[in-house]
Parts: C-alpha cells; structure tokens; sequence
C-alpha cells in the first residue's frame, strides 16, 4: 500500500512542476527572441465548384490550353474559409503535379502553397454523373496576417463529379483536409 502513495505522489509532483519547469525555460535567454510558433491540428470540409478556364494558346506549362479553377468554402479548425485553386491538367496523366492552393479566412488572413494530388479515373474514362476521386498533399508554404511565415502539411481527398460533358460549366466538387499547421 505505501508504494501506491509514494509512486503516487511522485507522478503528482512530477505533474506539478512540469509547467513550473517550462515556464521558467520560457523565461530563459534573449526576451527578444521569437517564440516557437503553435503547431496545431488541422482539418477543413469545403464544397464548391471546379471550372476550366481557356488560355489564349497552349503552353508548355498548360499543354492543353486550359487551366483549372477551383472556387469553395466551408468549416475548418481555423473557423471559416474560402479555397481558391488553379492547376494545369496534365494529358492522360492522373496526376497534378504542381498546383496552387490559397485559404483565405474570415478576416482576410491567408495560408497557401501547392498541392500534389492523383485523381481516378481519369477523363475521359470517366462516366457522367461519375465521381472523380483526387487523394494527395497541400503543403502550407506561407501565410499572411496571423498566420505569417506559416508552414504544415495536409493530406487532401477530393471529389469531383463529372457532368457527363466536359463543356459544362461548373463541375461539384468537395474536399476534406486532415494534417497540421505552424504559425
């Protein structure tokens, strides 16, 4: 019985001093030396519309002279946001290989990098009414406002449902975001 309360009253004590201990390492060194920044979890459900833009000609970067648009919002652990994106497709490939993806909240503050994602099936494989499902990464490269110099990584699961035309207008499209961000 007695080594319950000793090994108890340890693990009280170890608890007691744990923020003692850090709050006395915060107060350690140079005060003017930034703070680490907050990691924290981070998941996001968006809902929108997917759009292909026409260029004026083809180009090496967008070898099928259309760029792709995509326009949501929707809830996060953040609060409120809405998503832009653009990408080039890629022909016959299932794969994005380099897009740019920016959150913008409520307040205006920003997270954005590129996202890397692989999309099954691929047009025009595709039957209409079809989900198109995308699995991959957006990685936080930077910020602005509050989330200034951020950084994190998401794995990222779209769906987009084709219309059965490919001149159609808008194509629904939803996502779900599960990973971390630093700021």
């Amino acid at each position: 019985m007695s080594s319950i309360r000793v090994t108890t009253t340890a693990v009280l004590l170890v608890v007691a001093l744990i923020p003692l201990a850090s709050a006395a390492a915060g107060q350690e060194g140079d005060s003017a030396e930034a703070s680490p920044p907050d990691t924290q979890a981070f998941s996001a459900v968006l809902s929108g519309s997917v759009s292909f833009e026409p260029l004026e000609a083809a180009t090496d970067e967008c070898p099928l002279g259309v760029r792709t648009v995509t326009d949501a919002s929707g809830q996060t652990t953040l609060g409120e946001v809405t998503l832009h994106a653009e990408h080039c497709p890629t022909p016959g490939l299932p794969s994005v290989p380099a897009g740019v993806q920016r959150l913008t909240t409520a307040d205006g503050d920003e997270l954005s990098g590129p996202y890397f994602v692989d999309c099954d099936p691929v047009l025009p494989s595709a039957e209409a009414g079809e989900a198109i499902t995308c699995v991959g990464r957006f990685q936080i490269a930077e910020g602005t406002g509050r989330f200034a110099g951020a950084t994190g990584m998401t794995h990222q699961t779209a769906f987009i449902w084709f219309p059965g035309s490919r001149e159609a207008q808008a194509w629904p499209w939803v996502s779900m975001l599960e990973g971390v961000v630093s700021y």
